[in-house]
C-alpha cells in the first residue's frame, strides 16, 4: 500500500482553474462516491491501481486528493489525474502542468502543513482547520476513507489545533476577509460609522461581513 496525494493550489494554478475544480455539497459527495467505487475495481497487469482509500480536501484556493493505492505512487498518480480531468472535462496534459504529486512522507507533511495553516494564501487562516475536519467527514460518510486515511487526518486535525494554541500562528489575520477588512479600516479609519455594502455570496461574503 502506498501514500500519495495530488493537488493544486493558489501558488500552483490560476483562479479560473481551481473554481472549476472546486467541489462542496452534492458534488464532492458524488466524485467521493466515484473514488469510493474504486475500492473494489482490482489493480491490473498494465499498472492500473486500485484505490483503496480516498479523501478530497476542496476549497475556494485548493483541491487535493490524499489516496492509498495498491499499485506503485505513480499508476496512483495518474488515476488521480484522470479523475481530475474527468470531473470537468479537462484537457489532462493541461490540468498537469498546474498539479504537484506527493508520496509517503511528503503527503503527510503537506496535510499537517495545509491544517496547521502553513499553507494557505493568508497564513494560519482559522477556517482550513474545520474543512480538514469535513473533508474527512464527507469522505467517512461517502464510504471511501479508511483506517489509513482517518488516523492521518486525525493527526493533522490534532496538530492543526496544537498549532493554534501552542503559537502565535493565528493571532493576528486569520483570513482573507480578515485582511480585507483590515486594508478597508487603514484607508477609510474607523470602520464603526462608515456604511459598507458587500456584494457576493457564500460563506466568503459571510465571512467579510
Amino acid at each position: 500500500m502506498q501514500l500519495v496525494a495530488v493537488g493544486l493550489n493558489h501558488t500552483t494554478a490560476p483562479v479560473a482553474l481551481r473554481e472549476q475544480l472546486t467541489l462542496n455539497d452534492c458534488g464532492l459527495r458524488m466524485a467521493l462516491s466515484d473514488l469510493a467505487a474504486c475500492r473494489h475495481i482490482p489493480a491490473n497487469g498494465n499498472g492500473q491501481p486500485r484505490l483503496v482509500e480516498s479523501v478530497i480536501l476542496s476549497t475556494c484556493n485548493r483541491l487535493e486528493v490524499y489516496a492509498v493505492v495498491a499499485g506503485s505512487p505513480r499508476a496512483g498518480w495518474q488515476r488521480i489525474e484522470h479523475f481530475l480531468a474527468d470531473l470537468q472535462g479537462l484537457d489532462l496534459e493541461g490540468l498537469r502542468q498546474h498539479l504537484y504529486r506527493l508520496e509517503g512522507p511528503a503527503a503527510v507533511e503537506q496535510l499537517m502543513r495545509v491544517a496547521a495553516g502553513l499553507d494557505s494564501m493568508i497564513l494560519g487562516e482559522a477556517q482550513i482547520l474545520g474543512q480538514v475536519s469535513t473533508a474527512q467527514t464527507e469522505a467517512q460518510a461517502a464510504g471511501a476513507v479508511g483506517p489509513i486515511l482517518s488516523h492521518l487526518f486525525d493527526y493533522a486535525i490534532h496538530a492543526g489545533k496544537r498549532a493554534r494554541t501552542e503559537t502565535d500562528i493565528g493571532r493576528h489575520t486569520t483570513s482573507i476577509s480578515h485582511a480585507a477588512a483590515q486594508l478597508v479600516n487603514d484607508q477609510l479609519g474607523s470602520l464603526e460609522a462608515v456604511q459598507a455594502l458587500i456584494v457576493g455570496a457564500g460563506e466568503m461574503a459571510q465571512v467579510a461581513a
